[in-house]
């Protein structure tokens, strides 16, 4: 197995529509997560989720991912087995995320801070490693891309269905606690 680490581009497009579409929520019994409609786009949206049918509801945040991408605004990372990806992390500039992670202020005016928002590796893949390997890279990218630090949000949980992270993945990689508040934890690594 050659595990690498991608950065998403426009060229990465149909590698992560497959993944969202038959990989990141599979069961393993033919059935989906019932979040399989996100596509990552939950902290892009700027108001209220429009109340639709699930299919509805998948099919819009699929167009809005494929324009996000697209456009570069919806930054990340991918992990590929050879040809096949095997998990993502939304990693960007916090400023670009318009929910969620806005509730967590930063309190560091003039820094600049690269978010973790999700990360998502399909079942048979996790625990072994590749969650660090996400975060090695964010952090290294971010440092050369003259970030301040990084921050992420997770929670002590280790259910699967954390999106976020485990909060001991985090510290096994440097994070620190910056704030605690009742259902999650603000972790950072500073980079400079």
């Amino acid at each position: 197995m050659k595990i690498e680490i991608k950065k998403l581009s426009p060229d990465l497009l149909d590698a992560w529509l497959d993944y969202f579409d038959n990989v990141a929520y599979a069961k393993g019994d033919g059935t989906f997560e019932k979040w399989q409609e996100c596509y990552c786009m939950h902290f892009h949206w700027g108001g209220p989720e429009p109340q639709l049918p699930l299919e509805e509801c998948k099919y819009h945040s699929r167009a809005m991912a494929i324009d996000y991408i697209k456009s570069g605004w919806m930054q990340g990372y991918l992990a590929f087995d050879g040809e096949r990806v095997i998990g993502w992390c939304n990693a960007n500039d916090k400023e670009r995320y318009t929910r969620d992670v806005r509730r967590y202020p930063a309190g560091d005016k003039g820094k600049k801070i690269k978010s973790v928002v999700c990360m998502n590796i399909c079942p048979p893949m996790r625990k072994k490693g590749f969650g660090t390997m996400f975060l090695e890279r964010i952090c290294a990218d971010a440092a050369t891309e003259g970030y301040d630090y990084v921050e992420a949000y997770p929670s002590d949980s280790d259910d699967p269905k954390n999106y976020h992270g485990p909060l001991r993945l985090y510290e096994k990689v440097g994070f620190v606690l910056h704030k605690q508040y009742k259902s999650r934890s603000v972790v950072r690594k500073y980079l400079t």
